[in-house]
């Protein structure tokens, strides 16, 4: 807080950063791929940072059973349902200065983890691989459907000026920093309580005021800003927002907590599936890199829990450390946030919303869940044949990107993978630790667009994504950059029909010759597997598909 209202909230006094500049007070030169930086020496009051403080140290062996998805409550303070914490600009539109790089932290921030990862892609930007001719089908590909996807040759106006260059594919070529921020007297905005869409629905036909029916339910959190500045990131703001400035959404009748440090692992629309996989490698710096007494703010979902009871079982985290996030607005002496900024390469400036239009950026630390779980999980036993998993999506709301001819195509993967162990993968019949161990396991991933393929950073690197997609332009290109990002190869086949709410008509022909394909790459193709290998604990995996039985001759 700040002037008289430091003394309403009654606790504890923060000594701030004063614009004591730590790790990321200037650009990194090398690159710290696999290895972050410690904590600065500044002392955030509460926060048990400081100079030499010990990192949490992340043990191969169990603690032994845990409550299911333990979640704490927090020692905190609340505060009145009034306005008294904030001035007359919240929930009216006032406008704060968006520090947007953060590369020289302003005044009352600070960088405690900062590391950079230089663009793979210098000199080249990359493609989908595809059968045939890689730039002719490509090229088909964008004229037919949408020559805006971002690995197309063309590229609409928009993004050549937003990167300042005539280079159409400039966005490969960012630069990446990921780190985790500390800021002096923050809040952390839970953004809009819900709204009823039947509301929303007649406001927009008859200019009718929204009526407020789920106030326990919110949207577009994880804002952090103080009585001056906001601090946005991407997936926390949208880019419409981040056009304009982004700036809190909340509503001084929401109610207080207060904390002396505070965490959160927040983004937009938080019980959807796949932002929860897209912000899982934000979690995972946080427990990287702070201290276990800083509590960290989650949304409270099925799979969240079950993430946290994982954590717990392996001694990643001691129980209570996470907090339901509650529709309440956050304040602490010090909020941490873990975020990513990208370099343009026209203007050379660092930006924290920059890293959605450098495409690969916000998937560059992909692969740190795995590392931080690989080994208290058992999973580094390496193998030389092809382990392949299919993703079936039966289980899915209208059967939505369910490859109509699955079994077909599992059939035709045995046919043409000799030796290699395909198996099939059915999200809702397995819990989430064994949803991990699958892709551990796994050296192909063959999927219809979907939510699963977020999982592919507990891949092995080294591994291939192969996405089946519906062919239509809305179809969203987003899951090459996901898969760059966990150092995986990219294979892309469309289907021969369907859509995003209905099923996918795979061709099982170009699907089989691409895993062919990626078998050959990864030198794993025809190989079979060694009775004495010990594949760890994943899930067996069995189908129920058959092959057909071969026709009687006559007579």
């Amino acid at each position: 807080g700040r002037g008289p209202n430091r003394a309403k909230l009654g606790h504890q006094t923060t000594h701030g950063m004063g614009g004591q500049s730590g790790p990321g007070s200037s650009p990194p030169e090398q690159d710290r791929r696999r290895t972050f930086s410690g904590t600065s020496g500044v002392s955030p009051t509460g926060a048990g940072v400081r100079r030499g403080a010990t990192r949490p140290r992340f043990s191969s062996r169990g603690v032994g059973p845990a409550t299911q998805g333990d979640f704490g409550e927090g020692e905190s303070g609340e505060g009145p349902t009034g306005g008294e914490y904030f001035d007359p600009w919240t929930g009216t539109g006032g406008a704060l200065r968006t520090y947007d790089d953060l590369s020289k932290p302003p005044p009352g921030v600070n960088l405690i983890t900062d590391h950079l990862v230089p663009s793979p892609f210098a000199a080249d930007y990359p493609r989908p691989i595809m059968l045939g001719d890689g730039d002719e089908m490509l090229n088909q590909i964008c004229d037919r459907f949408n020559g805006t996807w971002r690995f197309c040759p063309t590229v609409n106006k928009e993004r050549l000026e937003f990167f300042n260059t005539t280079n159409p594919h400039g966005f490969y070529q960012c630069d990446v920093r990921q780190f985790v921020a500390a800021v002096s007297c923050g809040y952390v905005d839970i953004g809009m309580l819900g709204k009823d869409k039947g509301a929303k629905d007649k406001a927009k036909m008859g200019g009718k005021k929204l009526k407020d029916v789920k106030r326990d339910r919110v949207k577009y959190p994880g804002l952090v800003h103080t009585h001056e500045a906001t601090f946005p990131v991407h997936g926390v703001v949208t880019d419409n927002e981040a056009r304009d400035g982004a700036q809190p959404k909340g509503d001084n009748s929401y109610g207080f907590r207060h904390f002396p440090a505070l965490a959160h692992h927040l983004a937009v629309y938080p019980d959807a599936t796949g932002h929860f996989f897209n912000q899982l490698p934000r979690l995972f710096m946080l427990l990287h890199s702070l201290p276990p007494s800083v509590p960290i703010v989650m949304n409270k979902h099925g799979l969240a829990s079950q993430l946290v009871e994982i954590l717990q079982r392996y001694g990643l985290v001691t129980a209570g450390r996470f907090l339901p996030l509650e529709p309440k607005m956050y304040s602490a002496n010090t909020v941490f946030f873990a975020g990513e900024m990208g370099r343009l390469p026209g203007t050379r400036k660092w930006d924290t919303l920059a890293v959605e239009r450098c495409s690969w950026g916000l998937a560059v630390p992909r692969s740190l869940p795995r590392d931080m779980l690989v080994g208290p999980m058992g999973m580094k036993e390496p193998h030389k044949h092809l382990e392949v998993l299919v993703v079936d999506r039966r289980d899915a709301t209208n059967k939505a990107r369910a490859i109509s001819n699955h079994c077909d195509l599992m059939i035709k993967l045995r046919e043409k993978l000799p030796g290699a162990n395909v198996r099939e993968y059915v999200g809702s019949k397995l819990g989430f630790e064994d949803q991990i161990r699958a892709f551990m396991r796994a050296d192909l991933l063959i999927a219809p667009h979907g939510a699963a393929i977020g999982l592919c950073g507990f891949m092995r690197p080294g591994g291939a994504v192969l996405e089946v997609a519906y062919p239509l332009r809305k179809w969203p290109a987003v899951f090459m950059p996901v898969a760059l990002g966990a150092r995986l190869s990219y294979y892309l086949s469309f289907g021969q029909k369907g859509k995003h709410s209905g099923p996918i008509q795979a061709d099982t022909d170009e699907v089989s010759d691409l895993a062919v394909k990626a078998a050959k790459q990864m030198g794993r193709w025809g190989i079979r597997p060694d009775p004495y290998e010990k594949p760890g604990k994943a899930p067996g995996l069995k189908s129920g598909c058959k092959a057909k039985p071969s026709p009687k001759a006559d007579g």
